[in-house]
């Protein structure tokens, strides 16, 4: 284990979520110096998810779901409120699998997972739908999210312009999904795109963003004095309850 790693077992052993969440992945995904762990990687996930974070909270669930084959779990048990908090954090993986729960009142993602039972209610499967940002789903959720569009009778015209990616924030948290990115994706969604200035800045960040970002992955100094700038900025933005 390098000593990077080591600072952030420390950290995570502290307390820190963050922290934790991190040692979650690198055990999950495993790394040159790090065997992937399953076991400790669902310890870590949880202890962040226990603080609140939302990508944890999905990752808990479905490591739960990933190793208990077979077992039967509905709606009320303590394991199936993981997806619920992810879902409520507006985490998309986990508003779309809870969407597709509740459009067929059941869940099994295949005979090496476990089963999910849920009422049926395909009101709250539509408002979950439209809750999601299209581009924020890899190749199979946006395959889901169509089908059951489809299946839901919901109109897919509009699933294209408002959901690119917030390509310097990707490339500075590593993760499309990662807390601070999807904090400034719903403040730029909720919040500049509806006043005519934010409009405007946010096709000036389309039109430059991509180049930066692609220096970004390769300049490891300025990633960092980013990183700090927009660590500020999400702050400010949750200080103001926009989150």
């Amino acid at each position: 284990m390098n000593q990077e790693i080591q600072m952030i077992k420390q950290l995570a052993d502290n307390g820190d979520a963050k922290a934790q969440e991190m040692l979650g992945q690198i055990y999950y995904q495993g790394t040159d110096s790090v065997s992937t762990d399953q076991k400790k990687a669902e310890y870590y996930f949880k202890l962040a998810a226990d603080q609140g974070l939302a990508k944890s909270q999905y990752m808990t669930w479905a490591l739960i779901d990933e190793h208990n084959k077979g077992k039967y779990f509905n709606e009320d048990s303590l394991e199936f409120q993981y997806l619920l908090k992810a879902a409520e954090q507006k985490y998309p993986k986990a508003v779309l699998l809870l969407a597709y729960a509740y459009s067929v009142g059941k869940m099994n993602l295949g005979t090496d997972y476990a089963n999910w039972e849920v009422k049926k209610n395909e009101e709250k499967a539509k408002s979950l739908l439209r809750s999601i940002q299209y581009e924020s789903l890899d190749s199979q959720g946006k395959q889901l999210m169509t089908a059951l569009k489809r299946d839901l009778k919901i109109s897919t015209s509009s699933q294209t312009t408002t959901s690119e990616g917030c390509y310097i924030a990707t490339a500075v948290y590593g993760d499309y999904d990662a807390e601070e990115v999807l904090v400034l994706r719903k403040y730029r969604d909720e919040i500049l795109l509806k006043h005519w200035w934010g409009k405007i800045f946010v096709k000036i960040y389309y039109f430059c963003s991509p180049t930066l970002a692609k220096r970004l992955k390769r300049m490891e100094k300025l990633n960092k004095e980013v990183r700090k700038v927009l660590d500020r900025i999400v702050l400010n933005i949750k200080s103001k309850d926009y989150k």
